[in-house]
């Protein structure tokens, strides 16, 4: 299913497969607009990958069967007219694709750019659209992994998440490209499970989307306090790229309080709402698992005081909030009783040495830990705790947060929750 503005598709790949247009008028109403099928509907899985991005959509289907030709697969992109009407202006088959392939396998658009999988193959076929409005082909990508292709598009971004086995021990990796200047598509990092992870329970890139500049990378871990016996837990990886450009990991998501789920096999990301869908062949009456991320978050929850290590702490007070200063804090000593700011406004942090360090040092020993937040209300913090730090904080626990000024009002307005950081020997 893909949903922007005030249309939707909706897919139906068994059978001949077909998707179905719906349309929201001035009202409000939703209505079924338009129902579109493949030129070829014999054993095909027309609607399996669907993607809408305003008035252009892309659609897959992997086992398209042509006249005098194996099942290869096919792509199409339709755009609406000035009519209302929304004809096949591009198609991509296998002309392209080699024989017995499931191109279309995952498909996404975004603007001018568009991206489709063909796993058979390992590869992703990527789709520009000119100035005249004529879509092509300008760059195959070969991400050398031998099973599941997931793909997404965000300006001139791809990402490409490519697992291998479903079992205990799999393994993915989600590859990044960036569109030059000149349209070339050109490979910027390439992403493995994080060691502070275990790639044990089931694969690391299951699914990847990309969300106003930030990774979300699917997969799955052993959890429970009997991991081996109660199965894997999906578990959503997020990412961002720092100053230097380097994609660090900010926080991650889990279905707490659940034994196991058997792993996720889909999600999307909207604003603060992520869903992710369970495998179909763990048998559960909840399918799809919504999480809300918080204000704060953070990406290790224990450093090591002899090997040192880093935090990372993505500071999320909201689009509101954009352009407004922000100050994060710490204390050693607890969040109770925090600090009154005034107007029922508290700041969960007892003020002990490393609350009044912070707040005299700022930018030292957390880099970024004060300053202006970006234009989506956004800012990235990291603690750097080196290596052989004082022994004697061993069994501490560190928490931050943070709080926003509003300048309209002169005023502290946003207190985040606290996140602890755990400092063993």
């Amino acid at each position: 299913m893909g949903a922007n503005g005030n249309g939707a598709i909706a897919g139906s790949p068994y059978l001949q497969g077909a998707v179905v247009l719906h349309e929201r008028d001035a009202s409000g109403a939703w209505t079924a607009a338009d129902l579109w099928q493949a030129d070829y509907d014999s054993f095909s899985n027309f609607g399996t990958a669907i993607d809408l991005d305003g008035d252009s959509a892309i659609l897959g289907n992997p086992r398209e069967l042509q006249p005098g030709m194996p099942a290869n697969g096919a792509v199409y992109i339709r755009e609406r007219q000035s009519d209302g009407s929304w004809p096949v202006t591009f198609k991509l088959t296998g002309s392209l694709a080699p024989p017995l392939q499931e191109l279309g396998a995952d498909v996404a658009i975004d603007g001018d750019l568009a991206v489709a999988s063909n796993p058979t193959e390992r590869l992703a076929y990527v789709m520009q659209r000119d100035g005249s409005g004529a879509w092509s082909v300008t760059s195959i990508l070969d991400v050398f992994t031998p099973e599941g292709l997931r793909v997404d598009v965000e300006g001139d971004r791809i990402a490409i998440a490519a697992y291998q086995g479903n079992g205990l021990l799999s393994f993915g990796w989600v590859y990044l490209f960036e569109r030059g200047t000149d349209g070339s598509i050109n490979p910027t990092a390439a992403l493995s499970i994080p060691s502070s992870s275990t790639s044990l329970g089931g694969p690391f890139a299951r699914d990847v989307v990309l969300e106003g500049g930030d990774l979300f990378v699917l997969g799955s871990t052993l959890g429970g306090e009997f991991p081996f016996f109660n199965g894997p837990l999906s578990r959503v990886w997020r990412y961002r790229q720092d100053a230097n450009g380097d994609w660090i990991e900010i926080g991650g998501y889990e279905p707490y309080g659940l034994a196991a789920d058997g792993g996720g096999f889909a999600m999307d990301v909207s604003g603060d709402t992520l869903l992710v869908g369970r495998t179909p062949e763990f048998e559960s009456p909840q399918a799809i698992l919504e999480y809300r991320s918080s204000d704060l978050l953070s990406s290790a929850d224990a450093l090591s005081l002899s090997s040192g290590g880093s935090q990372g702490l993505a500071i999320l007070p909201g689009e509101h909030a954009a352009g407004w200063p922000y100050l994060l804090l710490g204390s050693l000593t607890g969040t109770s009783p925090g600090v009154d700011l005034g107007g029922g406004l508290q700041l969960p942090l007892v003020v002990d040495p490393w609350f009044q360090f912070l707040l005299a040092n700022p930018n030292t020993a957390i880099a970024g830990s004060a300053g202006t937040l970006d234009d989506r209300g956004q800012a990235l913090a990291t603690l750097a705790l080196p290596a052989g730090a004082a022994p004697s904080l061993a069994g501490s626990v560190a928490w931050h947060a943070y709080i926003v000024f509003d300048p309209a009002v002169m005023a502290f307005v946003q207190a985040s929750q606290p996140v602890a950081l755990a400092l063993l020997p």
